[in-house]
């Protein structure tokens, strides 16, 4: 028995269709052989993950095409993140997205190739073949931990890393990567610490402090990633030690103090120096994004003193012209963030943050509300500097050509309009008698403004009812983004007042909007119990998360909802995993309903192709309490009984 897959060559610049043929093993064995040139295997392996990775981010797309080892089924996926291009009209029915578990065996088989890039490119399709691929952990461990290319390490540790999580293996798995910490490649040796904080390997922090704590043998770039992972792995026992380390880092590095040498002349660079240069500046950004990482998983254990790297962030985020707007706003993001994490330890830099609220520059400006928001009320004394923000019309508009040439993305409007970070961060301080200039703004010609507002709004929470009439006048707004954000606006306030026209906004043309008006009438609980039909009728919307969103309403609107439970369960068969947990989630609140649906859950419970689906279908089971009813030890990550996949 033969079949075909179709590769379309990328370096050719031209999409060129090959055949290349599969040839089966025997009815019993789902592995197929794959009897192809090494560059042909490795071509199907990058298409497959390409193929993998849209199914799954676009698996509520209404596109389809096949591309996986069967005749029959369906996929459905949106354009490939590959960076080979994928030809959907051409493909045949001999390969198929949806059906992970037939592919698993083959593409696993290849973990064990002579040809380095054929081994590096199965582990990567494992990756994106997800639960599937479980099952294969110890042969991704055997087989690449300890090739000798460190690109094959490096491919077999993220594999793990990302998969590896919750995996009853998880122990002996970790104790293979723990050993890769030793590596004698800097690369492999990040990428173990990455790989055991992604599969939550808290029994080696031990071995991930020692990189830490080994200033002589270990570059800047390792201490960082194992800082890091720390701070996620054991955040409660080590946010001492990460933080001296941090402070060592920063000492060391002159990061916090480069900010001052943004205005020096530069020397004049050739092509390769500037490329190295961009390199390293791009380099320094990620690292720095990182220990801003740190400082967020530390939150109120972080150092104080540590607050004024983030503040120095937000003021220069590189000090390097070649680093890319994307990463400078996403730098400054991260700070806010961190900053909003530590809290009280963040307190003392709120004089520098008020100072940079008169900065020249809007983007600062922006910034330093935004991460005065982010410390809520921590920050209240800087009300008054806020609201006077609220009358600069400026934006910072640097980076907009690179945006509409789609080499950059664009920053948040709350990172480039001083006006709207000011509006957010006034709601989030709870600023007493801002709340009818906040609401003001809602009347605003620039539509970012009007959703800053009703954002500004929803942070208030109660205290801003008095507006709702206003509010209930956006959900006419001609912007979607306007009348969605409304939405979740008078969700938060908390006003029986609000369900009419919330419940109105149930039939928007905007699928976005839909889902928002379900989830604030659902905000609203038993106040909103007699629109119950209302909300039931949404559970047919055409769109995915609509219905997942309506799913989770109706079982919060009181005792009635929860006989919906037969129809939420429908959702169990949805193609979409995240819809899938909403209905687990919403039978888990129907009471006596939910448990009656005790069957459909256990077969998602032996069968589902997601693994955070069957645990979820596990928690389920549990909690709706059928105590005389055993169901058994879960299946992962082995999936027996398979079914019929």
């Amino acid at each position: 028995m033969s079949s075909h897959v179709h590769v379309l060559p990328f370096r050719t610049g031209v999409p060129i269709q090959s055949q290349h043929h599969f040839e089966s093993r025997g009815s019993n064995d789902d592995s197929i052989i794959l009897t192809l040139s090494v560059g042909s295997k490795a071509r199907i392996l990058e298409t497959l993950q390409g193929l993998y990775q849209s199914s799954t981010a676009a698996n509520s797309s209404n596109s389809s095409f096949s591309c996986g080892f069967s005749s029959n089924a369906a996929s459905t996926a949106a354009s490939s993140s590959s960076s080979r291009p994928i030809d959907a009209s051409h493909a045949p029915s001999a390969i198929t997205a949806s059906d992970p578990f037939l592919v698993a065996p083959s593409v696993a088989a290849l973990l064990e190739s002579k040809a380095a890039e054929v081994a590096c490119w199965a582990a990567r399709a494992l990756q994106a073949l997800g639960s599937a691929a479980v099952r294969f952990l110890d042969t991704v461990a055997s087989s690449l931990l300890t090739h000798e290319e460190a690109t094959c390490r490096v491919a077999g540790l993220e594999t793990l890393g990302m998969l590896g999580l919750g995996s009853p293996e998880s122990d002996a798995l970790a104790e293979s990567v723990a050993e890769c910490l030793q590596d004698r490649c800097q690369r492999v040796r990040k990428s173990a610490i990455q790989a055991l904080s992604g599969m939550g390997a808290s029994s080696q922090a031990d071995h991930i402090k020692a990189l830490l704590d080994d200033k002589r043998q270990q570059p800047v770039e390792i201490r960082v990633a194992a800082a890091l992972a720390l701070s996620r792995l054991v955040p409660e026992t080590c946010a001492e030690s990460v933080g001296e380390a941090l402070l060592d880092i920063l000492s060391e590095s002159g990061w916090a103090a480069e900010s001052g040498n943004e205005g020096e002349e530069k020397k004049e660079e050739d092509e390769d120096e500037a490329a190295e240069a961009a390199e390293e500046a791009e380099a320094t950004l990620l690292l720095k994004g990182e220990l801003l990482a740190c400082l967020r998983n530390l939150g109120p254990k972080a150092p104080e003193a540590l607050a004024s790297f983030a503040v120095e962030i937000l003021k220069h985020p590189s000090s390097s012209s070649s680093s890319s707007s994307s990463s400078s706003w996403e730098l400054r993001q991260a700070a806010c963030l961190a900053l909003g994490a530590m809290q009280r330890q963040a307190k003392g830099a709120l004089p520098s943050l008020e100072a940079m609220l008169r900065s020249d520059e809007p983007r600062t400006r922006a910034a330093a509300a935004t991460a005065i928001g982010a410390l809520g009320q921590e920050a209240a004394v800087a009300g008054e500097s806020l609201e006077a923000l609220l009358s600069d019309m400026t934006e910072e508009n640097s980076s907009l050509p690179l945006y509409l040439s789609a080499r950059a993305s664009r920053a948040p409007v709350a990172l480039r309009v001083p006006r709207a970070a000011a509006l957010m961060a006034l709601g989030r301080l709870q600023r007493e008698g801002a709340v009818r200039s906040v609401s003001s703004a809602l009347a605003d010609e620039d539509w970012e403004i009007r959703k800053s507002a009703c954002e500004g709004l929803a942070a208030y929470g109660r205290k801003a009812q008095s507006e709702i009439p206003v509010l209930c006048a956006s959900l006419e707004d001609q912007n979607f983004q306007v009348r969605a954000m409304a939405c979740y606006a008078l969700g938060e306030l908390d006003s029986a007042e609000a369900i009419g026209p919330l419940v109105e906004r149930l039939e928007d043309s905007s699928h976005s909007v839909r889902a928002r008006a379900v989830a604030a009438i659902a905000s609203l609980g038993s106040k909103a119990e007699e629109y119950i039909d209302d909300v039931a009728q949404v559970l047919d919307d055409d769109i995915e998360d609509v219905r997942a969103a309506a799913a989770l309403a109706l079982p919060k609107l009181g005792e009635s909802g929860h006989s919906f439970a037969p129809i939420i369960a429908r959702l169990l068969e949805s193609p979409s995993p995240d819809s899938r947990l909403a209905a687990l989630e919403a039978l888990s609140n129907c009471g006596r309903h939910g448990a009656a649906m005790w069957d459909e859950i256990l077969e998602v419970y032996w069968n589902d192709a997601s693994l955070a689906v069957r645990e979820a279908a596990g928690r389920t089971l549990t909690s709706i309490g059928k105590e005389d009813e055993a169901f058994g030890a879960p299946p992962w990550p082995a999936l027996e009984p398979i079914s019929d996949h």
